[in-house]
């Protein structure tokens, strides 16, 4: 024999309503401005209001000017339409102080059907709010920590692979496309060359004119020398005024020599650094793979020796490879007057 199974009466339901933590609420909507007739301790514990302050009166109490009104817009029509909603709405407490409602409405209807009113439930959900907006903001400034990161590593990089006075590849970053390019060379069987580039003379620039004419110098020696160049080739700055150029496509003796002839030409005009006209002269060495070298170190080492052994051969005038002529100072380092 199964048990009976009675309803709660209607004292045990306001006992179960009262017992909640949720704010309950009915409202009438029959009545004008749809007051509040019911409402229960929880609500009470939630919002700071008696019950005696709040019945008879519209809930838009508990809003204020954070309140978000695209959430109040459509909590009012879903009420016009008698329809269930949940929302999220930042209410106010009796106090001023304010509280995250997750609030859900429901239509109630007569036993004949007709809408007669709504229920509220609300939920108090502060903590939870709060808990996602701190994680949100710490996000936030993880985020922004890793941008700023982000931005010290690229200047690092380019640091660390390209020459903050020339622009022009380091030799790090020279390293690794030789390494590359033996790689391949070893595959394909092809030649690479590679050509140690040193100033003649750029001492006596440098203690002439200063260290900020050197600099422009050495810039405008990139430029003449970049300029000589194929788009394949590689000019890097080692550091003071050493230069490697890497040529690793259609290498042959007759290319690179065409390429060394350039460089050269590109040394006969002179460099204007503002008060003095600058003649300077470069002394080339050049290594091939695998004639003269079996790796990287190799190679570079038999460039920089024969580059050394140019310099050497070279047979300078009284005066220097490097004058000075024009606004500024003389052959004999002495200043030219206007």
């Amino acid at each position: 024999m199964q048990p009976i199974q009675t309803l709660p009466t209607l004292q045990e339901l306001a006992a179960a309503i009262e017992a909640t933590s949720s704010g309950v609420v009915l409202v009438d909507c029959r009545q004008p401005d749809m007051p509040l007739t019911f409402v229960n301790s929880g609500f009470e514990r939630i919002t700071g209001y008696a019950r005696a302050e709040v019945v008879g009166r519209n809930c838009r109490f508990l809003q204020g000017p954070e309140t978000d009104t695209q959430a109040i817009a459509e909590l009012r029509n879903a009420i016009a339409d008698g329809r269930h909603i949940t929302t999220r709405l930042l209410n106010y407490r009796k106090d001023g102080s304010t509280f995250w409602n997750n609030l859900v409405v429901s239509p109630v209807h007569d036993a004949a059907g007709a809408l007669v009113g709504f229920v509220g439930v609300q939920h108090d959900v502060t903590p939870e709010v709060v808990a996602r907006q701190e994680l949100a903001e710490k996000i936030e400034e993880l985020e922004a920590t890793k941008r700023r990161l982000d931005l010290v590593n690229a200047d690092l990089q380019r640091i660390a692979y390209f020459d903050p006075l020339t622009g022009l590849p380091t030799r790090r970053l020279l390293q690794d496309r030789l390494a590359r390019s033996l790689a391949r060379s070893k595959r394909t069987g092809t030649m690479v060359a590679l050509m140690f580039l040193d100033l003649d003379d750029f001492k006596q620039v440098n203690d002439t004119l200063g260290h900020q004419a050197g600099d422009l110098l050495l810039r405008q020696v990139a430029e003449r020398i970049g300029e000589r160049l194929r788009q394949a080739d590689t000019l890097s700055r080692l550091g003071g005024d050493e230069y490697v150029v890497l040529l690793d496509t259609l290498v042959s003796q007759e290319a690179v020599s065409a390429v060394s002839d350039r460089i050269a030409e590109a040394f006969k005009p002179p460099f204007d650094l503002g008060e003095a006209a600058v003649h300077l002269g470069v002394s080339i060495g050049t290594a091939f793979y695998p004639r003269d070298g079996a790796d990287a170190r190799s190679l570079m080492a038999a460039a920089d020796a024969a580059m050394y052994r140019s310099k050497r051969r070279k047979r300078r005038p009284l005066d220097s490879d490097a004058h000075l002529t024009g606004r500024g100072l003389g052959p004999d380092g002495d200043p030219i007057k206007a």
